[in-house]
């Protein structure tokens, strides 16, 4: 009996300490969910707390388009079509000093204008514009010196090619033009060539010639005359006095504008164009 006493004993202290722990457990328990609910609850009233602000900055911001909108509707609208309104002037101490100059001159000129289209100038400008005969007389000269002038400009012109006059002789009167090529030899030759070079370069003249090429361009590139740049070869007019007997025997045989061949004379290589 004393065995089972014990063994009873025993089991009931065994079930008390296991009551006890499961109301340990259940108080530890009971005490996390009000710590949980404690903590829900703080969330909650953050949260609310956080959408209060919000509701009020929301307010505010209605509360100034309110105010917006009224003070648009007590400004008048603008009128349409109306010009821009003018800037507002600048400050005194910016203004530039200068600013009357130019309509001081505007002004000057247009008083200027209006007494000379009324002929206010007329006589006081006249006793400078008169000049007496003696000044005027030679400045009409010396202005219709230029309408006499050839041409437009005033560059120097060239002499003419005019033939030298030759006294009248009696006798038939020649008309012709000629180029000539001159040997060491001769009469007034100062060239030093050979007369078989003359001939060659008398030659290629008269092959330009009959290509088509102008005689007096020719002749200012072969001929050995003096003055040949001015004249051209022309010798105008002449009989047979003071000339070469074979120069003027070659010219009759020629009509008017025919050209020769090469013609042989004391002076030299011809080749002769008769222009009369």
């Amino acid at each position: 009996m004393s065995d089972k006493g014990k063994d009873s004993k025993s089991s009931s202290e065994d079930e008390d300490e296991r009551d006890e722990r499961e109301e340990e457990e259940e108080e530890t328990e009971r005490a996390e969910d009000d710590a949980d609910e404690d903590d829900a609850d703080e969330d909650d009233a953050d949260e609310k707390a956080a959408d209060g602000d919000d509701a009020d900055e929301e307010d505010e911001d209605d509360e100034e388009d309110e105010e917006d909108d009224a003070a648009e509707a007590k400004e008048p609208a603008p009128i349409r079509g109306a010009p821009p309104p003018p800037p507002p002037p600048p400050p005194a101490g910016d203004q530039d000093p200068t600013w009357w100059a130019p309509h001081a001159v505007l002004g000057v000129l247009v008083v200027i204008g209006v007494l000379g289209f009324f002929g206010a100038f007329n006589s006081t400008l006249g006793k400078y514009l008169r000049r007496s005969p003696a000044v005027t007389a030679p400045a009409a000269s010396e202005t219709a010196k230029p309408a006499a002038a050839p041409g437009p400009s005033a560059a120097p012109q060239p002499p003419s090619r005019q033939p030298p006059k030759r006294p009248e002789a009696a006798g038939p009167v020649y008309g012709a033009k000629h180029l000539v090529v001159q040997w060491k030899g001769a009469t007034r030759s100062k060239q030093e060539r050979s007369k078989e070079e003359a001939l060659k370069r008398t030659e290629e003249a008269l092959a330009k010639l009959k290509g088509g090429a102008k005689f007096e361009d020719v002749a200012k590139e072969y001929s050995d005359e003096p003055g040949v740049a001015n004249t051209g070869g022309n010798l105008g007019r002449f009989s047979r006095a003071g000339f070469d007997p074979k120069f003027v025997d070659a010219t009759e045989k020629l009509k008017v504008g025919e050209q020769s061949g090469v013609v042989e004379s004391a002076f030299g290589y011809h080749i002769i164009v008769r222009t009369e």
